[in-house]
């Protein structure tokens, strides 16, 4: 596992990073990679699954964690072995942008 995040000391506290973990061979060396981004009034997320077997997966978060509703937005990405084209379903109860 590897990474970094950094976040400004003053207002709104705009914040980056990222993480990637590399998974050993009883895992078939699968990678999972986090990124994050915003500040700390709605912190973005995005994170790729990348199986050595094939169907990549991930989704991305929108979370404002000092509010009332602190869930903003959650989608799902996935693409199967056989196409190169994600399809992108959200989440049920959750808002479209």
């Amino acid at each position: 596992m590897s990474g970094d995040i950094a976040l400004d000391a003053a207002p709104p506290f705009v914040t980056t990073g990222s993480l990637s973990f590399l998974a050993s061979d009883a895992l078939k060396r699968a990678k999972v990679a986090l990124a994050i981004g915003g500040d700390l009034t709605t912190l973005a997320f995005l994170a790729e699954t990348c199986p050595p077997m094939g169907a990549r997966a991930g989704g991305t978060a929108r979370i404002s964690p000092f509010d009332e509703r602190w869930l903003r937005g959650v989608r799902r990405i996935r693409a199967p072995t056989s196409t190169s084209r994600y399809s992108i379903r959200e989440f049920p109860g959750q808002p479209s942008r």
